[in-house]
């Protein structure tokens, strides 16, 4: 996320990227340091909101410029427009598949909203089960449209920029990232810039403060404070010292951010699919078997964890969205070989002490509504075509 803060302030102040990840960084830092969990959360909120306004600005002046929305569909690249294609993500140019995207996807996306900390400390905020059911109900729900509304940003910034050559030459070859931010500096009113640039901005530094904050809570919980006592002044400051040494971790990292993948956010995703299979097997395990030790689930997840980071390193073909799966299936099999070859005398004991209830209200409704963003996807290529 400072990488793409970076991004941001490079395009608009003309510094070198390594001057705005440093700033950004440490302004993250200072922020985070002073508020904690609840700056996490309204920040959140006020940040959101100025990001979907920016959102309907940019998709609005891009169409305008174009001549109309009549324009605008004439202009858009017929490629973009594919949303589902019927392949499995295995072998050249093989991406982006709709099985690989719902097979991949479905164990990214419960270990990022069931395991990920800078999540799990939403959920853990909330009043009660009701009330978290409800907030991940309700962002399944707005996630699509969100999502929708900035793609179709893209398509209109993109079909200006194939309009407009000047344009076109102003975005670097292998920095994409840097069409939005050059379209708002260029054809935007002045009175608009600094509005836009300040929901990129919120929503780079949004989900920078959440990872900061959550580094910060897991390392003192589960290194400093466990099976310690302290007194709650000092838990604090441990809180803050590592809020800042992870905030200063971060700012490393987001230096070689940029040889990760064509885009920030296909950059994201990729090093999170790396981990995330694994996570998610790790808390299964924890939750249904009593007879595996913690010892055998820590082989399993590094045996996860490095199969896939050998075939990111060999450049094997396969879209990097199967990782999920994959990290998954080898820390289970691992950790289950690993049980059964060299049994632990440490015995289990259940943690999950309620009963697990899939077919819910909230449930039943993601699941309509995951059929109806299918029926969507289908559809919108002869829409926009």
């Amino acid at each position: 996320m400072i990488y793409t803060v970076a991004i941001v302030l490079s395009a608009v102040m003309n510094i070198p990227n390594w001057q705005t990840i440093l700033l950004s960084g440490l302004i993250t830092i200072i922020y985070s340091y002073q508020g904690g969990m609840k700056a996490v959360i309204w920040g959140d909120v006020i940040q959101m909101l100025i990001l979907t306004a920016g959102i309907f600005v940019c998709t609005y002046y891009g169409i305008h410029l174009l001549g109309g929305w009549d324009e605008f569909l004439a202009g858009i690249d017929p490629g973009r427009t594919t949303i589902v294609k019927n392949n499995w993500g295995v072998g050249p140019d093989a991406e982006f598949g709709i099985w690989p995207m719902i097979i991949g996807g479905f164990f990214l996306y419960i270990s990022y909203y069931g395991c990920d900390q800078s999540q799990a400390q939403r959920s853990l905020s909330g009043r009660d089960i009701s009330q978290v059911r409800k907030a991940l109900m309700f962002n399944g729900i707005l996630r699509f449209p969100i999502t929708f509304l900035y793609c179709l940003m893209g398509l209109a910034i993109g079909s200006f920029a194939r309009k407009n050559s000047d344009f076109m030459q102003l975005i670097p070859d292998d920095k994409p990232d840097y069409m939005v931010p050059l379209f708002i500096i260029e054809y935007l009113p002045h009175g608009l810039i600094g509005l836009l640039f300040v929901a990129i901005l919120a929503a780079a530094m949004s989900s920078l403060s959440s990872a900061i904050n959550s580094l910060s809570a897991a390392s003192v919980e589960d290194i400093i404070v466990r099976g310690r006592n302290f007194e709650a002044h000092k838990v604090l400051r441990y809180s803050k010292w590592m809020t800042v040494f992870w905030g200063l971790v971060c700012i490393t990292l987001a230096f070689s951010a940029g040889n990760i993948a064509p885009t920030v956010i296909e950059a994201i995703n990729k090093v999170g699919s790396a981990f995330y299979g694994p996570i998610v097997a790790c808390f299964l395990l924890a939750f249904f078997s009593r007879n595996i030790s913690a010892r055998d689930i820590n082989i399993g997840i590094i045996a996860g964890v490095a199969t896939n980071l050998l075939i990111w390193i060999t450049g094997a073909p396969i879209f990097w969205i199967w990782w999920n799966f994959i990290g998954f299936t080898v820390t289970i099999v691992v950790s289950r070989i690993i049980s059964v070859l060299s049994p632990s005398h440490t015995r289990g004991h259940r943690i999950l002490r309620t009963e697990l209830k899939f077919l819910n209200r909230e449930n039943l409704v993601l699941i309509l509504f995951f059929i109806l963003i299918l029926l969507i996807s289908f559809s919108l290529p002869k829409l926009l075509n």
